[in-house]
């Protein structure tokens, strides 16, 4: 980039970077190479006139041999101070080139140099004519890498009027912000022209400077330059013509006059510091140091300091607290050992003001008054004086009191009750002690081992240890002395007060554990160690589910616990606490098992039967492991063969074979009941009916009948049981008049043979059957034989066909009488 214009920082940094004034000569005429690290293309030439592309390092502008150059010395103005001088052009064209390092991150600097044009008006340019070169600097700022990255070109130096007047030395330069990440940086100063030779073009170089641009800081105290002991002040800095992005502060203080400077506080962005507190120590100078961030602070290439501020701490002490037990005169003074008063300073125009606040009654003595220096006073009463001093120097206020106890002696009590009693389990107990005021030191202490939270409080709590629980009773001591400076007899120091604290013994119970089932009512009487106690309990299930139990209670438990579930046990905990004199003791768990009820499942398989047949009732239990037993009665008319089995047992099988031996039915029930392997029962019950067998059936005797459609049948009247008639087979469809009387009669009847069943039910018995024919012959027609036929006698053999009859041929008959 093209910088244009020129200008240099409003401040810059505590020191340079690079800085070259190119030192002293031996003498005013002298002449040197450049110093040692000058870096330049240019030549150096010992003696004669300088001639172009040469240079020489002088005191003075004549030295150089060229009668039409100024006259004068260098910029510096040290004593035989050295410039640069050369004579551009004709191969030289760098006057100087310098790396420099360790710059500061996110810093603006600033590289210039002081310049002067030593031909004149009056001579040079009579000799150069219109081919007269103006001296031109270009001024480069590289990369490491040789890149160009800022340049700055200062035009023609004007020239010096004529050799009776100094060099018109003037400052060129330019500022230029450090890109990110930059450390070094290559510093070029070098002829505009590339070193041609030309007619002028003569220039010295002197007061070289690479420096960082810092802002200007300045700091003031928020208060004023002086502040009382005791007080606090903030010291505020402000920044002006700032090229910081976010500038670090470091705070400083001398206490030589600021010939040498330490740290205080700490290095941040915070642009104030405040002195809390004040002490004389905090009478000093002060200044600030800002640099871009807080790394650059300890780099003085990089930072600024402000110019200082010193501050004064005022301050007026007077002694410690006294006891005062003469009944003379109290004199303040510079020396007493009890009323010593101590100014910081003793300067013309201060004041003091004198006060004494009190219950008592006192005076001045003397010439004293409030505005004394040194005042003397009578205090007439046993009581607290307080005496405050004012002291004003330099328009400030500062003072300080002493407190003086007038005839006052040591004493520490214990407040309330010097008998306590206390449970075993309470944690701490408060305690209370009251002193004097001139009891500045007391403590509590124990002839046990327990603990006190502070014992330098006045209520602090005490806590029992076990040892002290163990014994039953502790003594509590309370011991106050004070460490006030006397004057006078004012009797012991010391004062101490005792108290007793008993401790009621632990009050334990046993815990314990109990099983149930199911439904089961749970009973307990609670105990503990301490006759007499009462108890406080709470419940809950701890683990499964249920009810009954009572949530919470005193005296002794009565609860019907039922577990919801069939399968697992439930557990309920009970925690009792005894109580005796008010005192809760230790609170002990009793655990109560309630095992399931087993449910029972009974399958009767066969809830009639007929007399004579096997009962089939299977049982099962829903816990694993579980027996039956059972019994059984006759609830119902009369049988026989139910069993009992009164001894539990794996057997969950009832196959009786049960008889009825009457008309009506027996009805049997067996109550069954299965027991856990924890003994828990359940019992359900079951019936089975054991119905008589059925009447005999009798169908009646068989009928032969002719040409009849209707017939009444025969069968006997069932005792137990229906009957009910149905037709076996015939050749027609008949109707009964009633199929379920013995003697229904049935009709539709045709010719043929037919068979009748009479069955009698008794379910689930055995059907009883019988069955009777009737047998319809249909009108009888004697039919046709065959002609009348002759035989002869002694032959005899023949047929007879009849044919066209109906009915049955009973039998054959003949007649030889016609």
């Amino acid at each position: 980039m093209v910088v244009n214009g020129q200008g240099t920082c409003s401040s810059s940094a505590l020191a340079p970077v690079f800085s070259q004034t190119f030192g002293q000569g031996s003498s005013s005429s002298s002449k040197t190479t450049v110093p040692s690290g000058f870096n330049t293309n240019y030549s150096f030439q010992n003696s004669g006139a300088l001639d172009d592309g040469r240079y020489i390092v002088t005191p003075r502008v004549q030295n150089s041999g060229r009668n039409d150059w100024a006259v004068g010395t260098d910029h510096t103005g040290n004593s035989n101070g050295n410039m640069f001088l050369v004579n551009a052009g004709t191969g030289g064209s760098v006057f100087f080139t310098q790396q420099v390092n360790n710059l500061c991150p996110g810093s603006t600097y600033n590289f210039s140099a002081w310049l002067a044009n030593v031909n004149t008006t009056s001579n040079t340019l009579p000799i150069c004519g219109s081919g007269y070169v103006y001296p031109n600097v270009t001024f480069n700022i590289k990369n490491t890498s040789g890149t160009v990255l800022a340049t700055y070109n200062t035009g023609n130096l004007p020239l010096t009027a004529n050799r009776s007047v100094a060099p018109n030395w003037q400052q060129y330069g330019f500022s230029f912000a450090l890109p990110s990440g930059t450390t070094s940086l290559v510093l070029e100063m070098v002829d505009s022209y590339g070193g041609q030779p030309q007619c002028g073009n003569d220039l010295a170089i002197d007061d070289i400077l690479f420096t960082a641009c810092t802002p200007t800081a300045t700091i003031s105290f928020a208060t004023g330059t002086t502040i009382c002991a005791g007080t606090s002040t903030t010291i505020n800095a402000a920044i002006v013509n700032n090229p910081f992005t976010s500038p670090a502060y470091q705070w400083q203080k001398s206490t030589d006059g600021g010939v040498s400077w330490s740290n205080i506080g700490t290095a941040g962005t915070t642009s104030s510091y405040t002195i809390n507190s004040a002490t004389s120590t905090d009478g000093a100078s002060y200044r600030v140091v800002v640099g871009p961030d807080v790394s650059s602070l300890t780099s003085s290439t990089c930072i600024t300091a402000s110019a200082s501020v010193s501050l004064t701490v005022a301050s007026v002490k007077l002694n410690d607290d006294v006891i005062e037990c003469n009944n003379g005169i109290t004199s303040y003074s510079a020396s007493d050992a009890y009323y010593k008063v101590t100014y910081s300073n003793s300067n013309a125009g201060n004041s003091y003001l004198w006060s004494v606040s009190s219950t008592g009654s006192w005076s001045f003595q003397g010439s004293s008054n409030t505005s004394s220096q040194y005042p003397r006073f009578q205090f007439n009463s046993s009581a607290a004086y307080q005496v405050s001093v004012q002291f004003t120097t330099n328009g400030v206020s500062c003072s300080d009191t002493q407190i003086v106890f007038k005839n006052a002696v040591a004493l520490a009590s214990i407040l309330n009750s010097k008998d306590t009693s206390i449970c075993y389990n309470t944690n701490s107990v408060n305690v209370s002690g009251s002193i004097s005021y001139v009891t500045n030191n007391y403590s509590w202490s124990t002839s046990g081992t327990g603990s006190f939270s502070n014992a330098n409080s006045l209520n602090p709590t005490y806590t029992p240890s076990l040892s002290d629980k163990l014994a039953g009773s502790v003594k509590l001591y309370f011991t106050g002395t004070s460490t006030y400076n006397a004057t006078g007899n004012c009797g012991s120091n010391t004062s101490k007060d005792s108290m007793i604290l008993r401790i009621y013994p632990n009050n334990i119970g046993t815990g314990a554990a109990a099983s149930i089932c199911s439904n089961q009512l749970f009973t307990y009487n609670p105990s503990s160690s301490q006759a007499g106690s009462t108890f406080l309990w709470t419940s809950s299930f701890t683990s499964g589910s249920g009810s009954g139990n009572t949530l919470n209670g005193s005296g002794n438990i009565s609860d019907l616990i039922i577990n919801t579930s069939s399968t697992a046990a439930a557990v309920v905990r009970y925690i009792i606490t005894p109580y005796y004199a008010g005192c809760a003791g230790t609170a002990y768990n009793l655990t109560v098992t309630i095992n399931p009820n087993p449910a029972i499942s009974i399958t009767n398989n066969a809830t009639e039967i007929c007399s004579g047949s096997t009962s089939n009732i299977q049982f099962g239990s829903s816990l694993a492991g579980s027996s039956f037993s059972w019994t059984s009665s006759v609830i119902s008319g009369a049988a026989t063969g139910n069993s009992s089995n009164t001894t539990p047992s794996a057997t969950a099988t009832i196959t009786d074979v049960l008889t009825n031996s009457s008309t009506t039915n027996a009805i049997v029930r067996y109550r069954i009941t299965t027991i856990s392997a924890n003994g828990c029962t359940a019992t359900d019950s079951t019936t089975v009916t054991i119905k008589p067998n059925p009447t005999n059936a009798v169908a009646g005797a068989d009928q032969l009948l002719c040409n009849l459609s209707s017939v009444q049948l025969n069968g006997n009247t069932p005792v137990v049981g229906t009957g009910n008639w149905t037709m076996a087979s015939g050749p027609s469809t008949v109707m009964f008049s009633n199929a379920s009387l013995p003697n229904s009669s049935v009709s539709g009847l045709i010719p043929g043979t037919y068979v009748f069943v009479w069955a009698i039910t008794n379910n689930p018995c055995t059907v009883s059957r019988d069955s009777v024919s009737i047998i319809i012959s249909p009108e009888t027609v004697a039919g046709t034989l065959s002609a009348n036929t002759n035989v002869c006698y002694g032959t005899n053999t023949g047929s007879l066909t009849l044919t066209g009859y109906t009915g049955n041929i009973i039998r054959w008959e003949f007649s030889n009488n016609g």
